[in-house]
């Protein structure tokens, strides 16, 4: 399907003479004249469509720009979130560990908890079982070295 622009260019190089009625007796001169026009309507269309192809790139190249810096932005994002949820996690379990530690502390310090041991040891069955020494030790040690002991919060 033509444009206006090809129909109109069409039109002149076919000298075309508008609807008048009567011949001009300057047909030659309106035919040359005529031909200049068409190719100016030609080379400005040229530039126009060359324009808007370049327009066109520009857009296409921008839009995937913007997608990209989308796509790393949400990445980001979502990295931050899962190191948020890492922490509040590493956070909830050292509340949990410390509070264990804290409570064994305070079982192993009352005396009831000890007269289980003499009373064990004085009926001749002193336990010979598994312990978790080296464990409490490990969580206290990790406990100590937390970063919020260490900056005092």
């Amino acid at each position: 399907m033509a444009t206006e622009e090809e129909k109109l260019v069409e039109r002149l190089r076919a000298g075309d003479k508008f609807a008048k009625a009567e011949d001009c007796r300057h047909d030659r001169c309106n035919c040359a004249i005529m031909d200049e026009a068409a190719d100016a309507i030609s080379r400005l269309v040229g530039e126009r469509d060359a324009r808007q192809e370049d327009s066109d790139t520009y857009k296409a190249a921008m839009k995937l720009y913007f997608e990209q810096s989308i796509s790393e932005h949400n990445a980001k994002v979502e990295a931050m979130a899962r190191a948020t949820a890492a922490e509040a996690r590493v956070a909830q379990l050292e509340t949990a560990l410390n509070g264990l530690v804290n409570r064994l502390d305070e079982a192993h310090a009352d005396p009831r908890y000890k007269a289980v041991w003499t009373i064990a040891q004085l009926h001749g069955a002193p336990y010979s079982g598994p312990t978790y020494t080296a464990e409490l030790a490990a969580a206290r040690t990790a406990l100590s070295q937390s970063p919020d002991r260490e900056s005092g919060t």
